[in-house]
């Protein structure tokens, strides 16, 4: 049986699995001073999140008085990708740690306007490292680690660092230029824009209906990140009130 103590100690652990190196704010061509000071914020926020994740997937098994949080994290895995296996799972560990590895090596561009006034952010193949932030990501944003507690998903998958995680998953491309991660289109669905597989509700049903795309999702990813880091938070808060 493992101590209260130690269990703390693992939680931490992912925390910190991936400390971030010194950094001197985002690289962009465009964007201000006060705009920079948020994406920074946001960069921040998504690294904590994706922490969460890479930790709770590979610091291997869980202490036994944890096996609550144990079940808790296989029961997103099946929601976002329908249980996949072994090969499957690497899969999703290697894209988290692709964007993991990249916070440093993109490229910020803010826009005076975008072509949808509602869209937060995008990337473009011809551009796969810059990430094009949008004037509403700065006019609607907040931070996914100051909503989890009372939060809808609604409002998390909205939060600016949660946008950030969804945008740097379409900056890894393959050897032939494809982007690897995408926005996948609904199964069945006549017209693709509105069937776009944006939101948790969405993202479950195509992990049910179709794996292979859930498992190529952008959303997916990013809700199981979102749920993973609720997961880790709770557990952290409960250990440490009976520590």
């Amino acid at each position: 049986m493992f101590s209260l103590s130690k269990i703390l100690a693992f939680l931490l652990a992912a925390v910190c699995l991936a400390p971030a190196q010194e950094y001197e704010g985002p690289r962009n061509v465009t964007c201000t001073e006060d705009q920079k000071y948020l994406i920074q914020a946001a960069i921040a926020g998504g690294r904590d999140i994706v922490n969460s994740v890479l930790a709770l997937r590979t610091l291997g098994e869980f202490p036994e008085d944890m096996s609550q949080m144990t079940a808790s994290v296989n029961d997103f895995e099946r929601k976002y990708f329908g249980g996949p296996g072994h090969g499957d799972r690497q899969f999703i560990i290697d894209m988290f740690t692709f964007v993991n590895n990249s916070w440093d090596q993109r490229t910020w561009s803010c826009p005076d306007s975008c072509k949808d006034v509602r869209a937060r952010a995008f990337v473009k193949a011809k551009y796969p490292t810059t990430v094009f932030i949008c004037p509403y990501w700065f006019e609607r944003g907040t931070h996914a680690s100051a909503l989890y507690n009372n939060s809808i998903h609604a409002e998390l998958w909205t939060s600016r660092d949660s946008v950030l995680i969804h945008e740097m998953l379409h900056t890894n491309f393959d050897a032939n230029g494809k982007m690897i991660i995408r926005d996948q289109v609904m199964p069945k669905c006549i017209h693709k824009s509105p069937c776009k597989a944006y939101g948790s509700e969405k993202a479950h049903v195509l992990s049910v209906d179709a794996p292979d795309r859930a498992l190529r999702n952008a959303d997916n990813y990013m809700f199981y990140a979102l749920d993973l880091m609720r997961v880790q938070q709770n557990a952290l808060r409960a250990v440490s009130g009976k520590a």
